[in-house]
């Protein structure tokens, strides 16, 4: 369980403006006999809603499974992300991400699609060692 805010007012001690603050709750579940991490994240809890329950509307899931001991594939949705990229009444595949890793010995090799629907998407490829 991740509980967390981001403020630039703490990092920007000279700042004398009111800056934005966003709240966001996080939980990770292992689950026992499925070789995977599932994550669901809430955020910008701290800003004004009409209703109790929109306060929740902006929300993150995701899981990780463990293919093998060296192969990872990833999935996730973005509700907000989904949202704010919406075109009129279409939103395509915005806020789903898609991805997977390798790690051989020393090198880890990653790779990410974002879709931001009508708009295009980003791929992102990493390599570290």
């Amino acid at each position: 369980t991740e509980i967390y805010t981001l403020s630039l007012h703490d990092a920007l001690p000279i700042s004398r403006e009111n800056l934005p603050l966003d709240l966001n709750v996080g939980v990770a579940v292992y689950p026992e006999h499925l070789p995977a991490t599932i994550l669901v994240d809430f955020h910008k809890l701290s800003d004004q809603y009409d209703t109790f329950a929109d306060r929740f509307k902006q929300f993150s899931v995701g899981a990780e499974f463990a293919a093998s001991d060296n192969v990872q594939i990833r999935v996730g949705y973005n509700n907000q992300r989904r949202q704010d990229w919406k075109i009129g009444s279409s939103a395509g595949l915005a806020g789903i991400s898609l991805g997977g890793g390798i790690s051989t010995g020393s090198y880890t090799i990653d790779y990410a699609f974002t879709s931001f629907g009508s708009v295009g998407a980003q791929h992102r490829i990493s390599v570290a060692f």
